[in-house]
């Protein structure tokens, strides 16, 4: 993934979670495809591990689900 698919990438999963409360991750990836965005699950991670970080959101992983979590929301995505 370069920089420019990255950048793509943060822009439409950071989109994706303020339009939602909670999404798993098929229809996660299958938003992004329908954006034409080809994303493997390492990077997929590493983005939602961003994203947490930059919006100073915890992340806690439970076997193969992430969980995002603020104050108000709760996202958890399944890798499996």
């Amino acid at each position: 993934m370069n920089e420019q698919d990255f950048n793509s990438a943060l822009t439409k999963i950071g989109r994706i979670l303020r339009e939602t409360r909670e999404i798993n991750t098929r229809e996660l990836f299958s938003k992004l495809s329908s954006a034409h965005m080809r994303i493997d699950r390492e990077s997929f991670a590493f983005i939602l591990g961003w994203l947490a970080r930059d919006k100073k959101k915890s992340v806690e992983l439970r076997g193969d689900n992430m969980v995002i979590s603020e104050q108000s929301s709760r996202y958890e995505f399944s890798f499996g």
